[in-house]
């Protein structure tokens, strides 16, 4: 997908939920999850045996550990569970420690579904949602900061609800939008091209059980989106039901998740004329290179303030992204630069992984400053 695509947000008028709608099919997305998912690449984080869990980023597998208490208060050992998006399999291996014994998953990202079949062990089926078949295979499927990706959310919820025996539970974990504005790390981080859907925890809710479902568990959460960086999630067990129940968001309740979403935008740009500011004094006169192509440096070039003109080089330590261009700069993965080639000063892109970036460059011998547009 380009870097220079600009995202269009709205919130529905009649269930309030925030979405982008910028003319991507399903198919432009299931290819690029398969082509350019960042979790089949570890990174900056693969300094262990990429079969454990030592490789995970900390914030992560926290993450997932949390989820997996909650699948695991909720519903028996001896479920047939489904992870949907399982990336490289860290909630099954978390769920297994926990006693549960008929796990799989499926995954787009086919380096991510590697790792989980070679060195993990697991039973992975490289696709997406609508490779999920049978009828009442499963008593848990999850959704795991999946639903957010999804752009046919009705279609989804329909091949779920099949899949799922009767009474199954659907355990969903989403990025809550009503709260993105008291947790602010990185402006405009979750408008982007990966994002598509906005849920506030009643609009998430209120969907799902217009599926076919019935709430058991609803609750909201802070996890780590990166290190120090605490954020707001929604996550929720519903049950499978015949009948559907209409779908129902009061006038109140869109127009909160309406203003919540304005104000993410208000404080985001706040923080953006900062970064501006700091990125300037940072380069000053020479030429730079920024480490981390991902959805904030797209965003960050495009500012009017960004010294497009110095910078000479972009880098990313996934090599999923080598080959993307970005107004005009191609990605390279950062082991392929040589020494000499670097510029004196070299910008994180990245607000989470800004420690793990520098390490990885004291460890690769570069001697260019590194600093953080992030940092006061």
């Amino acid at each position: 997908m380009p870097g220079d695509q600009e995202i269009r947000v709205y919130a529905c008028g009649v269930c309030g939920m925030g979405f982008s709608d910028d003319g991507v099919t399903q198919a432009t997305l299931d290819d690029y999850y398969a082509e350019m998912g960042k979790y089949g690449d570890l990174g900056v984080y693969a300094e262990g045996d990429q079969g454990g869990l030592d490789t995970e980023a900390p914030w992560e597998l926290a993450r997932a550990r949390t989820l997996a208490g909650f699948i695991a208060t909720n519903a028996p050992t001896d479920a047939r569970v489904m992870d949907l998006g399982c990336s490289t399999g860290t909630l099954l291996v978390l769920l297994a420690e926990r006693g549960f014994t008929a796990l799989s998953g499926i995954e787009p990202l086919p380096s991510a579904v590697r790792i989980a079949r070679d060195a993990r062990n697991l039973d992975v089926t490289e696709g997406w949602i609508t490779t999920i078949v049978g009828e009442g295979a499963y008593d848990v499927v999850v959704l795991s900061h999946v639903l957010e990706h999804v752009l046919e959310i009705h279609e989804a919820l329909d091949l779920i609800h099949r899949a799922l025996a009767p009474g199954g539970l659907l355990v969903i974990e989403v990025p809550n939008s009503h709260r993105f504005h008291q947790y602010l790390h990185i402006p405009y981080q979750d408008f982007n091209t990966e994002h598509i859907n906005h849920f506030s925890p009643v609009i998430l809710s209120a969907l799902i059980e217009a599926g076919g479902y019935e709430c058991v568990a609803l609750q909201e959460d802070v996890a780590g989106a990166g290190p120090d960086h605490p954020y707001p999630v929604v996550r929720g067990a519903w049950r499978r039901v015949d009948a559907p129940r209409p779908m129902n968001v009061s006038e109140g309740d869109r127009a909160a998740h309406r203003a919540a979403l304005e104000a993410y935008v208000d404080v985001s740009e706040e923080m953006f004329l900062r970064i501006d500011a700091r990125t300037i004094e940072l380069v000053g006169a020479d030429d730079f290179g920024v480490w981390g192509a991902g959805q904030f440096t797209m965003k960050w070039l495009r500012r009017p303030a960004f010294p497009i003109e110095q910078l000479t080089l972009v880098v990313d330590s996934a090599t999923s992204r080598s080959g993307l261009h970005l107004l005009g700069h191609t990605v390279i993965a950062a082991g392929e630069v040589p020494i000499g080639a670097w510029p004196p000063s070299i910008l994180t892109g990245s607000a989470y992984a800004a420690t793990a970036i520098t390490d990885a460059a004291v460890r690769m011998g570069i001697t260019s400053r590194v600093a953080s547009p992030f940092e006061p």
